[in-house]
């Protein structure tokens, strides 16, 4: 399962939430796998630390955090105003470039994941 996460306060608070969803399905199936993707990032250079931040609020719930990411782009809302994927309208664009790379990771994180080492004992990160 990949849980989508904005580079957002309001998207992070969330992740203590799934992770006890998450917790509770693997019970009734032992075998599913999730892990976060996150989405929708700013392109902007200066905010690569809010990415950074985020993926370490996923990671300090010992929840994947996939390392690919998908950018805020207008083809995204385009191929679905067309009922297209991205793939579909440019197969060689950046956007169907970060799907793959999305795709590629997750069969990877099916293979192997290493947990998360908190710095300290019981370290959990939170938005503020």
């Amino acid at each position: 399962m990949l849980i989508p996460l904005r580079p957002k306060r309001r998207d992070l608070k969330t992740v203590p939430h799934m992770e006890d969803i998450i917790s509770t399905c693997q019970m009734v199936n032992p075998k599913m796998k999730a892990a976060f993707v996150i989405t929708q990032c700013p392109s902007l250079p200066c905010m690569a630390s809010r990415i950074l931040q985020a993926k370490e609020v996923c990671r300090s719930f010992d929840m994947p955090v996939l390392d690919a990411i998908t950018f805020s782009r207008n083809i995204y809302d385009d191929s679905e105003e067309k009922g297209l994927s991205v793939m579909e309208l440019d197969p060689d664009g950046k956007a169907a470039n970060e799907i793959r790379q999305i795709a590629e990771e997750m069969q990877l994180q099916n293979v192997e994941y290493t947990p998360y080492e908190p710095t300290r004992p019981q370290e959990r990160l939170y938005a503020v």
